[in-house]
Parts: structure tokens; C-alpha cells; sequence
């Protein structure tokens, strides 16, 4: 009963979208963002119930404005997270007049999913994202109006986007990428939190750097409302990601359209009583004129300038490595169990060979400095020495990494390593490498690790085999490396 009055009401806002209007209607981004970010939707969380009536929503205002529906029924593109929960993209399509020019795309996305709500003290709390990201939503339907309205402007095809499963890690972005003829797509751009332009007093353009003059292209625009644009050449952190990552993977100039992160991010206070209207009108004009002018260009094309945070899982890749860390002596008979620690480092290179989604090869080469304590004799009372050792490491791990994402990963490194001493010291004088030290050393090591690209995160556990002393085959050597690497 409850969706039936629900979708009577989507159609009564029929009458209003037959207007002709040049600019967005405030009242109208208004209603949107209430609609969508209203306690009844109870937070849009990916595969609920109310996700569902949030596109049905939408797909209803596609259809009223006459957007060609994605399949031939149904504005709806279905896929499936952690295999048994349903979600759906909503894609309307408004065709370009040019012959040739028509068989390419810009895509205009916004997600429409947020977090959900959760139990506090029996009481529900929903989580409304009425920036995050019902003010982008809002933009998309009504820009949707203005591109229909004039649509004979237009010389390239847009593709319009509501993604779902955006806070589920872009699950929806990532599978719309996997179904595309992506030769076909020549600009995407995400509108994800431009509801707070009178705090902010900026709109952002990040990314700009991936398309080909790509700062140009956008002072060109015809515009003369009053709007502070801030073009920035890349987005720069991974942990504001938004729909635009899987096409920038793929070589697609992507934008990311935002007011920035002054809005209750991810808190049960970002509610639409809150949003800049007037300021999202003037957001939505903008991007009227910016599809225009990118859909009539003459050439959209990548300009081969990639993100460091969207990497293209490469399949083979280098990297620069730099650890410290301590080292101790073992000792596996006797009074002694653990030498005192003392401090370590190494820095060199690293290759990484990727087998599959889930396993990697990685060889590495590195000079190490350890220095650690030893009892001058075998007697526990005996002065502490302190060794100081120089060699060359060469690790080679196999790596078991998550899937979930090719640009932030966990992983673990189980493998062996072969070390060359090739200089060892006790109160600054040398140990013969043949009477007294052995400099072959062979061990084991793991590794648990965090890849935040272009960076690995990772605490390397080392564990010598083979002795370390000619005179004592006892005493083996153990380590602990915090390790920072930068992969190309």
C-alpha cells in the first residue's frame, strides 16, 4: 500500500517537469533532496528496501522527462554485492544530433545510496545524506530536464547515472565500467556533495588534468552566473573517493564536481534543511552549459596524465622501498633466550609480479644496517657488546591480497629471504668473514600489509635459519622492519 501511494505521488510531479525552462527551479532541487534524504527512506543503504524506492524515484523523473531508458523496458541496470544482495544503477540516455559525433559519450553520474541507519537506544537514527549524496542526485534530475530541453544542442550522447552502491566501495561505477564499450566513452563526471556552495564558496573541478586541455575546454564555458570555480589537476585522497575512480583506471578523463567535505559527513545531521539550494541551482546551470560545450567540442580525448590514487592494476610494477625497524640475537640453548634489540634499517628496490586477482610474486633487493647487544662471553654477567652488521637482503614473498579494490588492499607476504654480510664490527673492529662470522644467512619471513596507492604499509617479521657465529651455532638472528614503499 505504502509503495502505491508512494509512486501516485511521483506521478503527480509529472505536470511540473512539462515546463520549458533555460535554469534550474530551486523549488524543485528542493523537493528532490527532501524526497530522497527524508527520515522514511531511512539512509538509501545499498540493497535495501528503501534503495529501491530511491530509484524507483528516480527512474520515474527519467521517464517523465523522456530519457531513453538504458535497457529497452527499464531504466534499470541490476547487479549483485557479495552475491545475493540486489542493487541497481538507474541510466537514462539523451542521443546527440551529430551523425558521427552521436556514437560517443559524456556521462553525467551522481550515487544515490548512503549508509543506511542504525538502533541507538531503541530508537532508529537514520543517517539522510542530504549532501552526501542527495544534493548530486537532485543536480542529475534536473540537469536531466535542461539536456532534454535542449537536447538539439547537443552533438555528442549523455549518458545521465544514478549509481548505487557507491558507499559499498563504487560497486556500482565499477560494474557500469565493466559492461561499457569503453572506446565509446570520451568524459565522465561525478556530482557527489554540492549542497554547501554558500559555506564553501567554491566549486571544485578535480581531475581536470585527465582531459586533454582540459582547463581550457572549462574556461570556454558560457557562463556568467556568479560561481568561484577552483579546477584542480587530480582528486588527492583516496578516503573521499567518488564514482569517477573505474573510469579513470580505465583511461577515461574523469571529473569530480564538489563543494567539498563542509557538510556532516557521514552523520545523522546532514538532513536537508541544510543544503544551499540557491547555490545547487546555480551548480546545475553550470553543468547544463558544461555538458553543452564538452558535447559539442570538436575532440574529447585523454591526455594520457594519470592519478597516482587510480592506478590500472598493472602486471608487473616497481617500487621504491625504505624500512627500520630493530634486531635481536636468538639463542637456542644455554642461559641467554633473546639478546637486547637493537635498531635496523634498509632501503632499496622491489618487483611486483601479479599472478592473479589474488596472488602476487615479489622479489626485492636491499641494503640493510642492523646493530644489536651480545654478552662478551658466554657467562650472563659477562659486558654487553654491540654488533653492527652491513648487508645485502633479497626477499622473495609470495603475496595473498584482498580483491576488493585494485587502488586499497590488504595483503600477506609468506616467503624466504638469502642475506650476503659483507661487513660485521665489534667495537669498530672487523669480523673476519671466515673465522668468525658467517655471511651467507637463509631464513623465513612474513609479512602483513595495507596498499593505499601509490604506498605499501607493511610489518616484516624475519627469522634467521642458519647461524650467525662460527663459534657458536646457537645464536641466530631475528628482526622486525616497518616498511614504507612507493610503487611506480
Amino acid at each position: 500500500m505504502k509503495k502505491s501511494v508512494f509512486l501516485c505521488t511521483f506521478l503527480g510531479f509529472s505536470l511540473i517537469l512539462t515546463a520549458y525552462t533555460q535554469t534550474s527551479d530551486p523549488q524543485l532541487l528542493r523537493q528532490h533532496v527532501y524526497t530522497l534524504a527524508s527520515d522514511s527512506m531511512r539512509g538509501r543503504s545499498a540493497g535495501s528496501q528503501e534503495g529501491l524506492l530511491s530509484a524507483i524515484y528516480i527512474a520515474q523523473y527519467f521517464k517523465e522527462i523522456g530519457l531513453i531508458s538504458y535497457e529497452q523496458d527499464s531504466y534499470f541496470q541490476y547487479f549483485l554485492i557479495n552475491q545475493n544482495i540486489k542493487c541497481q544503477n538507474v541510466i537514462g540516455i539523451i542521443e546527440g544530433k551529430d551523425s558521427l559525433l552521436k556514437q560517443e559519450y559524456i556521462i553525467i553520474g551522481a550515487h544515490y545510496d548512503h549508509i543506511g541507519y542504525r538502533i541507538k537506544e531503541n530508537a532508529i537514527e537514520v543517517y539522510n545524506g542530504a549532501d552526501d549524496n542527495a544534493s548530486g542526485i537532485a543536480a542529475l534530475i534536473e540537469l536531466a530536464r535542461l539536456l532534454k530541453a535542449n537536447e538539439h544542442q547537443l552533438k555528442r550522447s549523455v549518458m545521465l547515472v544514478a549509481f548505487d552502491a557507491e558507499e559499498r566501495g563504487l560497486l556500482g561505477s565499477k560494474f557500469l565500467v565493466s559492461q561499457l564499450p569503453l572506446q565509446h566513452i570520451k568524459l565522465m563526471v561525478s556530482m557527489d556533495m554540492v549542497g554547501y556552495y554558500k559555506k564553501s564558496n567554491k566549486l571544485f573541478i578535480k581531475g581536470v588534468a585527465t582531459l586533454k586541455d582540459g582547463k581550457t575546454n572549462i574556461q570556454d564555458i558560457p557562463f556568467t552566473a556568479p560561481l568561484n570555480l577552483r579546477m584542480q589537476n587530480f582528486e588527492k585522497t583516496l578516503f573521499a573517493a567518488t564514482d569517477t575512480r573505474y573510469f579513470a583506471m580505465e583511461n577515461i578523463p574523469a571529473f569530480h564536481i564538489t563543494t567539498g567535505m563542509l557538510s556532516p559527513y557521514h552523520k545523522p545531521q546532514d538532513d536537508a534543511d541544510e543544503i544551499d539550494y540557491e547555490g545547487l541551482s546555480i551548480i546545475t546551470d553550470f553543468m547544463h552549459s558544461f555538458t553543452l560545450r564538452m558535447s559539442q567540442n570538436e575532440s574529447l580525448s585523454y591526455s594520457h596524465r594519470r592519478n597516482a590514487i587510480h592506478p590500472k592494476d598493472k602486471v608487473v610494477a616497481f617500487g621504491l622501498l625504505s624500512a627500520f625497524g630493530m634486531s635481536h640475537l636468538r639463542y637456542t640453548q644455554g642461559a641467554f633466550a633473546k639478546g637486547r634489540s637493537g635498531w635496523a634499517y634498509k632501503g632499496g628496490l622491489l618487483l611486483q609480479i601479479r599472478i592473479n586477482s589474488y596472488l602476487s610474486i615479489r622479489p626485492e633487493c636491499s641494503y640493510t644496517y642492523e646493530n644489536f647487544y651480545q654478552p662478551s662471553t658466554s657467562s650472563y654477567t659477562s659486558h654487553i657488546e654491540k654488533l653492527h652488521l652491513q648487508s645485502l637482503y633479497f626477499p622473495l614473498s609470495l603475496l595473498l591480497r584482498t580483491t576488493f579494490d585494485e587502488s586499497i588492499y590488504a595483503y600477506v607476504g609468506l616467503g624466504g629471504y638469502y642475506s650476503y654480510v659483507f661487513s660485521a664490527k665489534i667495537r669498530n673492529q672487523k669480523l673476519s668473514l671466515v673465522q668468525d662470522i658467517y655471511p651467507h644467512r637463509y631464513g623465513l619471513q612474513y609479512s602483513l600489509g595495507l596498499h593505499i596507492a601509490p604506498v605499501n604499509i607493511e610489518s616484516i617479521f624475519r627469522f634467521d635459519l642458519y647461524p650467525l657465529f662460527h663459534h657458536d651455532k646457537s645464536i641466530k638472528n631475528n628482526a622486525f622492519f616497518l616498511q614504507l614503499a612507493y610503487v611506480f
